[in-house]
């Protein structure tokens, strides 16, 4: 009976492996275009270049981080 339950607990391991590695890749929550936008931003915001950051924020679609460039 033991040794059953065992042989039941090491197929289900097995299962659950397999599972677990046929995951999905996250959905890009952000456009290519919007990534590239953000990053040119963050990245004159850092330069100390807020002008810059206004002008590379301007034609992002997603708003959704625009709140953290300031």
């Amino acid at each position: 009976m033991r040794a059953l339950r065992g042989m039941r607990i090491a197929v289900l391991t097995m299962i659950c492996s397999a599972i677990a590695g046929t995951t999905q890749a996250a959905p890009q929550v952000l456009s290519p275009w919007d990534v590239q936008r953000y990053v040119s931003a963050f990245e004159a915001v850092d330069r100390g270049d807020f002008i810059d950051a206004e002008m590379q924020s301007g034609d992002i679609k997603d708003r959704s981080l625009a709140g953290h460039l300031a």
